[in-house]
């Protein structure tokens, strides 16, 4: 049996009520183009989001071993910026699915564009640096992401720093793999790797050499993604932007890629602290071997959240003292001083 999805009517799908892996679906929490996702919870009432691929879609092998495939990708990560893969698996009429923590937030995509496009310098520090923590410690075990983009970065509060942002990365459909790591280790594995002859990402994030078929992507691909993804979090807009519509869009925005330099950040965003324009360019090195790796970018961007953090909290301990000289208000700031970082 084939499980329908009615995206105007989510609350119909047939696996509602049912249980995967001890976690009875109780409501759907968002439908794709890919799958949909439900909510569930266990005997404890402990919650997970159970993502199911689209029956049409589980008819296309290369499809269904992308979909488990990224659940491989987390699982052998293990960081604590990567979605928590609690288990995989078919159901009985073939569509498989992904077992995996329940995230409260909003993707990066969604707070930039109720932020009017842009971040505060700290936030957009912060949120990058985890990114780059977490993608660098997906590099060590020799995973590449590839689909790096704002849609693919959930930002939440962590519970553990009451007022912090927690990022978290997913969606590693696209990784490149060793084929050893893959789920599937038939011959075709390395075929559903290498992507020989195609174009793999998403056109505004790709690097240069994801837009040229006979590129090699490898994990500077990632670093040139993350490059792409802090410029629009400081400039508001991508670093290149076509007015075309359809194909001819995306074909402008592939040769920006590989032939235009990007715009200078500082022209676009005066704020931003020099050193921090510095490695986003550096980041956004046409040459793979010129870009910095992930682990040297995030250690240069937690270098500068300290820098920041620490101007952040001398302009606080300044107005603080203004405020208990000229008197009034005091009590306000003080909560706001205790509720910030």
């Amino acid at each position: 049996m084939a499980y329908p999805v009615s995206q105007n009517d989510p609350a119909e799908h047939p696996l509602l009520g049912s249980t995967i892996e001890g976690y009875r679906l109780l409501r759907v929490a968002g439908v794709g183009g890919m799958g949909v996702v439900f909510e569930g919870r266990d005997d404890q009432g402990r919650r997970a989001a159970i993502k199911v691929l689209h029956a049409e879609m589980a008819q296309d092998r290369e499809v269904t071993l992308r979909f488990l495939n990224e659940a491989r990708a987390a699982q052998i990560v293990g960081h604590p910026a990567l979605v928590e893969i609690w288990g995989c698996g078919q159901l009985a009429s073939g569509e498989p699915y992904i077992v995996m923590e329940f995230l409260e937030g909003e993707s990066l995509a969604s707070v930039l564009a109720q932020a009017g496009g842009k971040l505060q310098v700290r936030d957009a520090v912060r949120v990058a640096r985890q990114v780059a923590e977490a993608l660098a410690a997906a590099h060590a075990k020799d995973i590449v992401h590839r689909d790096l983009k704002p849609e693919n970065i959930m930002l939440g509060e962590d519970a553990r720093r009451t007022g912090q942002v927690q990022v978290k990365v997913f969606d590693f459909g696209l990784a490149k793999m060793r084929p050893e790591q893959m789920t599937d280790r038939g011959p075709d594995a390395t075929v559903l790797k290498t992507q020989s002859g195609r174009l793999v990402g998403t056109p505004s994030y790709m690097a240069p050499e994801q837009c040229d078929e006979d590129g090699c992507p490898d994990q500077r691909t990632d670093v040139y993604a993350l490059g792409v993804v802090l410029y629009e979090c400081l400039a508001g807009r991508p670093p290149f932007v076509s007015h075309q519509e359809g194909n001819a869009r995306i074909i402008e925005v592939l040769s920006m890629h590989l032939g235009a330099p990007p715009p200078p950040l500082r022209q676009l965003a005066p704020h931003v602290p020099a050193p921090l324009a510095e490695l986003v360019h550096a980041m956004l090195a046409k040459e793979q071997a010129k870009r910095p790796s992930m682990a040297e970018v995030a250690q240069r961007l937690l270098r500068m959240e300290r820098q920041l953090d620490g101007g952040h909290r001398w302009l606080l301990a300044a107005a603080l003292a203004v405020t208990a000289l000229l008197g009034g208000g005091l009590s306000w700031l003080v909560l706001q001083v205790l509720g910030t970082d």
